[in-house]
């Protein structure tokens, strides 16, 4: 059985139920009370309920590296947020772009454009500066509420005299609220002569953001 419904200046629309239906039930939708918006498609809760959502995204929408444009000195034996110094890549001299409306940062918390699945990647180039530490630490940290951090991921690696080492800490997470849920970045190195490498005109301690999919 066909619902037919006419067109003023010719031609129709029609609805037809299927030749049977599972178990031979009667199935009732019920549609939303609102129109909805441009581009959004109904769907249904498995009860019949109709409602509007928006399609899913295909591809990335955002993508963004972040980095220290200047070095920075560890403070001995200390934990420290690396606060300043942030910057994203120029556009046109580093060949750099980024995709979506990018990450925002103000006194070292970064704040996410949309949210969904996150990948996070902090990458940080320590230089020994003629003193040796048995362990230089990077930490990365989230917040849920805007207030307290806890760290997500961390990782380290020992720095002698002059030479160099790359510390890489990594997490996924999960952006269900830009206000609120947030990240932060650290660094620890048990003498203060130890300094985390930064640059104005290539990556040497940076953090890559990259959005994998919804919440």
């Amino acid at each position: 059985m066909s619902i037919k419904l006419n067109a003023q200046s010719g031609g129709s629309v029609a609805l037809d139920a299927p030749t049977q239906t599972t178990n031979s039930e009667d199935n009732l939708y019920k549609l939303p009370i609102a129109d909805g918006s441009a581009g959004q498609v109904l769907t249904t809760d498995g009860s019949g309920n109709l409602s509007w959502v928006s399609q899913p995204t295909a591809g990335l929408i955002v993508a963004d590296i972040i980095r220290l444009n200047t070095t920075i000195n560890a403070t001995n034996n200390s934990v420290d947020v690396i606060t300043s110094n942030w910057e994203r890549p120029d556009e046109s001299d580093d060949v750099f772009d980024k995709i979506g409306a990018g990450m925002s940062e103000s006194s070292g918390i970064f704040t996410f454009p949309v949210t969904g699945i996150y990948f996070v990647s902090f990458i940080a180039r320590w230089y020994g500066n003629g003193s040796t530490s048995s362990a230089n630490h990077i930490y990365i940290d989230a917040t849920v509420n805007n207030s307290s951090y806890n760290t997500v991921a961390q990782s380290a690696a020992k720095c002698e005299n002059s030479g160099q080492v790359t510390v890489i800490a990594q997490t996924m997470i999960d952006i269900t609220d830009v206000s609120n849920r947030k990240m932060r970045f650290k660094r620890y190195a048990g003498n203060s002569n130890q300094q985390v490498l930064g640059n104005s005109t290539k990556n040497e301690t940076f953090v890559t953001f990259i959005r994998l999919g919804d919440t």
